[in-house]
């Protein structure tokens, strides 16, 4: 049902573009991600949910809310494409045993707005999850990996962008856990898409070379990628992931933070490792995660680099 589904969208997507309809998009919707340039990707948000409020339709269900341009496809296949999100939500909520004290999101639903142009795919922190049209059309969108972080998100002040001044923001940014920020939703991602039966687009196709933990070792052989395999397990935000380098390194750092998040998952059980969310952005998830292990970061990270070695030479 999926496939076919996807098939049917691609079709209707198809029959939009040749009509001139992401010609609507707003202007400022075009991402650095092609230009090569740093952007702030929720910039453009409000255009773009002004836009989708003028000329979407909406479909809602328990636990997502499905916004798609009017005229981009058949109303029985956005009703269709609602009902398997749904499966995928309510599975990602098993998972994270929603709803936590901590979660900001816990008890209401995703909305996830496909809209025209060209941006990065993103949760912007406020329970919407923005992917381009034209990336759901390919089959590439990746709707459980942001809405993870839809079920991840503590109160605010959480994320970089919520803090008020440049020092706070820049103090955020150099104590925040991003492997575990990126690599905890890819973890759940996968799994609710298994649990749910559906077929989740791995932007990064973290298992390339057999295993996540696999390709992660292949992807880091050499400089500069090297350099993102030692940046997991570490504090703050990597240099480069939004700007020229992306296309470089971001395949490598994802797929090493992927990994290294599955390893502790293996060892200390997912549960535990999803109540370290809400330490994400804080001075306080390098402790959580020690008690929780009983070990030293250090200690974790030796660990989990010869579990590579032992995978490379296996697979």
């Amino acid at each position: 049902m999926w496939m076919v589904l996807l098939l049917s969208v691609m079709q209707d997507t198809a029959l939009w573009a040749q009509r001139g309809t992401q010609s609507r998009a707003q202007s400022g919707a075009q991402s650095g991600a092609q230009s090569g340039t740093r952007v702030d990707w929720r910039a453009d948000d409000p255009a773009r949910l002004a836009w989708l409020e003028a000329h979407g339709r909406r479909v809602s269900r328990t636990h997502v809310v499905l916004t798609v341009p009017r005229d981009s496809m058949r109303a029985a296949h956005q009703e269709a494409l609602a009902d398997s999100l749904e499966r995928g939500l309510q599975a990602l909520h098993e998972l994270v045993q929603s709803p936590h004290a901590w979660q900001r999101h816990g008890k209401v639903a995703v909305h996830i707005l496909l809209a025209p142009g060209r941006f990065v795919s993103h949760a912007n922190g406020d329970g919407r999850v923005f992917i381009p049209f034209s990336v759901a059309a390919r089959g590439e969108a990746p709707y459980l990996h942001e809405s993870a972080h839809v079920l991840l998100t503590a109160p605010a002040p959480f994320f970089v962008w919520e803090h008020d001044t440049p020092p706070a923001r820049q103090a955020v940014g150099n104590r925040t856990a991003q492997w575990l920020l990126e690599g905890l939703p890819n973890v759940l991602a996968a799994r609710a898409a298994q649990v749910a039966g559906l077929r989740e687009y791995n932007v990064f196709a973290t298992t390339a070379a057999g295993s996540v933990h696999a390709t992660c070792a292949e992807r880091t052989r050499e400089a500069p990628r090297a350099a993102m395999r030692e940046a997991v397990g570490s504090e703050g935000m990597v240099t480069g992931l939004n700007g020229e380098a992306r296309g470089e390194l971001a395949p490598a750092y994802y797929t090493c933070a992927e990994s290294f998040v599955t390893f502790l998952v293996d060892q200390l059980g997912l549960r535990a490792v999803v109540e370290l969310a809400p330490h994400m952005t804080h001075d306080t998830w390098r402790t959580a995660l020690e008690r929780l292990a009983a070990a030293s970061l250090e200690d974790l990270k030796a660990l989990w680099q010869k579990h590579l070695m032992a995978a490379t030479r296996t697979e």
